[in-house]
């Protein structure tokens, strides 16, 4: 068992809505919880860089989210957790439904958000690797990645779209290369399989009113976790 153990994600990992010995992340001994309700993927990504630029860790386990949402800055120095329900500043709580509907409205594009997650991943596992760090990834809302889910992502990138050859051929090149990029994702750092979460893992189990897993389905996770670190 790893002696200084990290996790990082959004609510599905912070579990802020269960009591602190029910959660999976005490469960398995963690050491320091990064996670942040309705935190996006650049919110972990980052937090996570700054924190091993200060930090010794033996093992990182991350459950990657929704790759719609973001991480913003504000001109005070702080940020602002955004996703489809809500925005708001994670230092003070208040409120930014302001940013969040300009995000959507102006910013927001599928495929660069899932290309900047895949990226994450992939410059995570090459840095863990690197300095020995035993690396977890599972998926909290990562969407399908079926052969249609991929087009209809890929079809919302920048490309010449003049007339229909030129788009198709633009977004076969975008497929192109988000299947590169997922091909070079390491397979053996998912817990139990790639894609794998605990939403599937205990779907049998009952939710919370929210929607979170409750503590039956923490703990069952914790279990499945435990056999991987």
């Amino acid at each position: 068992m790893p002696n200084k153990i990290v996790v990082n994600g959004c609510s599905f990992s912070q579990e802020l809505y269960l009591p602190i010995e029910d959660r999976w992340s005490t469960r398995i001994g963690c050491h320091t919880n990064l996670a942040h309700g309705g935190g996006s993927n650049d919110r972990t990504f980052n937090t996570t860089i700054e924190y091993l630029n200060s930090n010794d860790a033996d093992c990182i386990i991350i459950g990657w989210s929704e790759p719609s949402r973001t991480m913003l800055t504000t001109r005070e120095g702080t940020n602002v957790i955004v996703n489809a329900g809500t925005g708001f500043d994670e230092a003070t709580g208040q409120s930014r439904e302001d940013m969040q509907k300009f995000y959507y409205l102006k910013m927001y594009n599928p495929y660069t958000n899932l290309v900047r997650t895949l990226n994450y991943m992939l410059h995570l596992q090459k840095h863990c690797k690197l300095r020995q760090i035993k690396l977890l990834y599972w998926n909290a809302m990562l969407p399908m990645l079926g052969t249609k889910e991929i087009q209809e992502i890929c079809s919302h990138a920048h490309m010449n779209i003049a007339d229909r050859g030129h788009r198709e051929s633009g977004i076969q090149s975008t497929v192109d290369n988000i299947s590169d990029l997922l091909s070079r994702l390491d397979r053996s750092i998912w817990i139990k399989e790639f894609w794998y979460g605990i939403g599937e893992h205990c779907e049998h189990l009952p939710r919370l009113a929210d929607g979170h897993p409750g503590p039956e389905a923490s703990k069952l996770w914790a279990e499945l976790i435990k056999e991987y670190l």
